[in-house]
């Protein structure tokens, strides 16, 4: 337990103490046994009523308070941290939360993979839970993504190998106008949420003949330069900044010029690639 929660048990505990000893207070000195009894008996039920309604209320506050710090700190404005704390406290709430990620923590200690978001398994869900989301949410928050990554190349190469920095994506985010951070936050709660009450796989990514076709296509439809900038950084395990940062923009370029049934295809691919950008 934490040890705060530990001394709000015993405020209430001695409150309670104090209650006993006011009722108490006329009895004859020494004490009796029955007043003795009272005194024990208004200590134990204070600590057990503040353990049992007390502390949760308390647990609340601080989870909520944490919630919003860190968001707060991350969008650095009140309307998306508040919208962001009323969004996803519900759901770290759930009990089906702490045994979904206490599953994935097992699965990364097992295979020694690293977990994303300093190792919470948070950001982790939300990755997964976007091969649960429709093509709407997948292509707003790809929009974001390009925004994002035409104000910092930091987070463009990120995007396309998977390797994002915390300091790298707070300062993205706090370059995004309120809309942007809104998409952004709905999005990933709804990926959250998603992979929490899953109880199977997510769907299926396209065929693989349709999703051949369509990146074939998003290849004709670039000029020479963007072709080779993508062809390059496929061909690398682990492209540079530069590199990496080219291919993402050649993806997105090539995104816009393809028919809408093909972009579909390629963006549930993207959406269940293990980096998250690279197809």
């Amino acid at each position: 337990m934490d040890w705060q929660f530990v001394l709000l048990d015993g405020a209430v505990g001695a409150l309670a103490g104090a209650l006993g000893w006011f009722f108490t207070r006329n009895a004859k000195e020494p004490i009796g046994r029955r007043t003795q009894v009272i005194r024990i008996a208004t200590v134990v039920v204070g600590i057990v009523g503040g353990q049992q309604f007390l502390t949760p209320i308390a647990k609340d506050w601080k989870m909520r308070r944490d919630l919003h710090a860190a968001a707060l700190d991350l969008y650095g404005n009140e309307e998306s941290a508040a919208l962001h704390t009323q969004l996803l406290l519900p759901i770290i709430k759930s009990p089906r939360f702490e045994a979904r990620i206490k599953k994935l923590r097992s699965a990364a200690a097992d295979s020694k993979v690293k977990l994303k978001g300093n190792a919470t398994g948070v950001a982790d869900l939300i990755g997964l839970g976007m091969a649960r989301l429709d093509i709407r949410d997948l292509a707003e928050i790809f929009d974001v993504k390009c925004a994002l990554a035409e104000k910092s190349p930091a987070l463009c190469a990120g995007f396309w190998t998977g390797q994002l920095s915390n300091d790298d994506l707070k300062a993205g985010m706090r370059t995004l106008s309120k809309e942007q951070q809104t998409v952004w936050i709905t999005v990933s709660g709804r990926a959250l949420s998603k992979e929490v009450a899953a109880d199977g796989p997510p769907p299926p990514e396209p065929a693989t003949k349709a999703g051949t076709e369509a990146m074939d296509a998003l290849l004709l439809a670039l000029p020479p330069d963007q072709q080779a900038a993508f062809a390059k950084a496929a061909q690398q395990a682990a492209p540079n900044r530069e590199v990496a940062c080219n291919a993402f923009r050649a993806l997105a370029a090539g995104l816009e010029k393809i028919p809408v049934a093909k972009r579909d295809v390629i963006l549930h691919l993207l959406s269940a690639a293990p980096t998250g950008a690279k197809p």
